[in-house]
């Protein structure tokens, strides 16, 4: 497993984070998808040692390594990441989103404003109250988030107390949930061994702590984002497949709409979990591109 990184806050909370890729590289702040955490992103390490990119991932609360925030919003979580990127001395950087993350690097780009070079998106989740987002999604996502946001008192029990305990001991169970309705695409890379174990790990992590930070996000994405759009943090890209069936590409085409800058590339014929695996290099490269000239243009 990779090493880790305890940064305490001025709260008094720890977040674990894990680096990979270049040491020395260009940051890039990594965030994970939904049931994932900080080892999700060594999918891209080999990708981004190459390119030079440092890759930050940090646990969100309740997940992995770091500490549970029973009231934080989506809203708060640009504040946790500035004061990781303080301590490790970092002035600028890039975010990059991936799947459930995809909403969390939108709310640090439009709250962190100039810090953030350029910010890119993968497979991205939309907002879900208030849209006609959810229904598009196919199950297991599509049930897991209509229960919540249709029974929140009902729902949040039963997936602390019966679903998570299970995903916590067999992630391979959560990868096999995750991909029920996945495309052809999707299942070829998932046969990768490399790939398989680097996600069950990933997702594993996840549950370390428990099942609060899990639950917390899954009430989060039913809500309001309580983040206005049109913040000029940069350049936006997003990245997204048309086969995927778990986050439709609806979903990337909506935020663009909201954003200033923003730009959506289509990927014929992949999945959610192809698209990071087999294009992740050449997403990097692009990303560290609008990263570099931001950088100059600032």
């Amino acid at each position: 497993m990779p090493s880790f990184k305890l940064y305490r806050l001025a709260d008094g909370r720890c977040l674990a984070a894990s680096e990979f890729g270049a040491a020395d590289g260009l940051p890039l702040f990594y965030q994970h998808g939904f049931p994932g955490s900080r080892l999700e992103a060594a999918l891209l390490d080999e990708a981004a040692a190459e390119l030079g990119l440092r890759l930050i991932a940090l646990d969100r609360p309740g997940y992995g390594r770091s500490d549970f925030c029973p009231a934080r919003t989506l809203a708060d979580w640009p504040a946790d990441l500035a004061a990781v990127a303080d301590q490790l001395g970092i002035a600028r950087f890039g975010l990059l989103g991936v799947s459930g993350g995809g909403p969390y690097a939108m709310a640090c780009r439009e709250l962190l404003g100039e810090r953030v070079l350029a910010t890119g998106i993968v497979c991205g989740l939309g907002p879900l109250a208030g849209t006609e987002l959810l229904p598009e999604m196919e199950w297991p996502a599509r049930f897991s988030f209509s229960a919540m946001a249709g029974y929140p008192r009902l729902a949040a029990p039963f997936f602390r107390l019966l679903v998570t305990p299970v995903l916590q001991r067999w992630p391979r169970l959560a990868l096999r949930l995750l991909t029920v309705a996945a495309p052809r695409t999707d299942r070829q890379v998932l046969r990768q061994r490399w790939v398989r174990e680097r996600l069950t790990a990933a997702i594993g992590e996840a549950f370390r702590g428990g099942p609060d930070g899990v639950v917390h996000d899954l009430q989060l994405y039913t809500r309001g984002w309580q983040i206005s759009f049109g913040s000029d943090g940069g350049p936006l890209c997003f990245w997204h497949g048309l086969s995927d069936r778990t986050v439709p590409i609806s979903h990337s085409h909506y935020l663009a709409r909201c954003c200033p800058r923003a730009e959506v590339n289509p990927f014929a014929e992949e999945g959610h979990f192809s698209l990071p695996v087999r294009h992740g290099d050449s997403i990097l490269a692009e990303l560290k591109q609008l990263m570099e000239e931001s950088d100059a243009n600032h």
